[in-house]
């Protein structure tokens, strides 16, 4: 009896180390998930709308055969803003949301091949898309 009470406290105690220790790694932060955009075959934006977060990374992947760009509109509001260049068929771009930004903040967007930029209250047309910040 007096074993298997030895075990058991001895097991406790092991168990209490082991969460110490895999709490020693975490700082509490959480990580944001990446947001996925598609420039697709249908010279589309897929989703044309995503909200975003101070912080997260927004990733453009090219599935079409056509290159494409992420260029903020020139009338944008919110400062700074994605401007890829030619991304290559089965290419990606990434960027960052900053921190510090407002909620409500936007970031309206298009492809200089197949869209073209709105008037900073708005989409243009074509091939467009739009941030906004929660």
């Amino acid at each position: 009896m007096r074993v298997a009470t030895l075990a058991i406290g001895l097991l406790a105690a092991m168990s209490a180390v082991g969460v110490v220790f895999a709490l020693a790694g975490c700082d509490g932060a959480a990580t944001l998930a990446d947001i996925n955009v598609e420039a697709n075959d249908s010279d589309e934006f897929d989703p044309v709308t995503v909200n975003v977060e101070p912080g997260q990374r927004v990733i453009w992947t090219n599935t079409d055969s056509d290159a494409h760009t992420v260029t903020v509109d020139p009338l944008n509001p919110a400062p700074g803003g994605p401007n890829s260049g030619d991304i290559a068929p089965g290419g990606t771009f990434t960027w960052t949301v900053p921190g510090g930004i407002v909620p409500g903040t936007r970031w309206f967007y298009h492809c200089e091949h197949h869209g073209t930029p709105g008037d900073g209250t708005g989409l243009g047309v074509g091939m467009v898309g739009v941030m906004v910040a929660f």
